[in-house]
């Protein structure tokens, strides 16, 4: 995956948990998707083999899920 990539799926995933928060504005996008790169850190301790870029329907929404927390 090339660094365009990474962002645009990034960006896709900050939307995603956006949407899931029920947060309309954009002032916390940096914030939250700080809080997403902690939860990759997490999920990388808990889950051997875990991919960020490559994540399960599961694992999405368990990193939606540590935000909304």
């Amino acid at each position: 995956m090339t660094d365009e990539e990474k962002k645009a799926y990034m960006t896709a995933l900050v939307v995603q948990t956006k949407k899931y928060c029920r947060i309309d504005y954009d002032d916390d996008e940096d914030i939250i998707q700080t809080i997403i790169e902690a939860t990759f850190e997490k999920l990388s301790e808990l889950i051997p083999g875990f991919s960020p870029y490559e994540m399960t329907s599961r694992q999405r929404l368990l990193t939606m899920m540590f935000v909304k927390d």
